[in-house]
């Protein structure tokens, strides 16, 4: 994967991820600030790989992304993750 490439990938999921919501791809691009056909091209790529879901003009975030998200909301991995965030708050407490 290109260095552009890589770039861009990292503006469309956090696009996706911060709208918090399904983005059309006229809006996506825009966010991105990409045109159409390099975003078609990207979109298909990461729909092949379940990172994101493309119906029709609408794209959100796949499966994939969601499933590494909710690991990390694993019962094991929220002490450690914890951790640092109660460490400061008994600091400024």
């Amino acid at each position: 994967m290109s260095q552009a490439t890589f770039t861009n990938t990292t503006r469309v999921l956090n696009a996706l991820a911060t709208a918090r919501a399904p983005l059309t791809l006229d809006e996506l691009g825009r966010r991105c600030g990409m045109r159409r056909p390099a975003l078609e091209r990207l979109v298909a790529m990461l729909n092949s790989h379940g990172w994101v879901t493309r119906c029709g003009e609408t794209i959100t975030t796949g499966e994939t992304l969601r499933d590494w998200g909710l690991s990390s909301l694993l019962p094991d991995a929220l002490p450690d993750r914890a951790a640092p965030f109660l460490q400061r708050l008994f600091e400024r407490t």
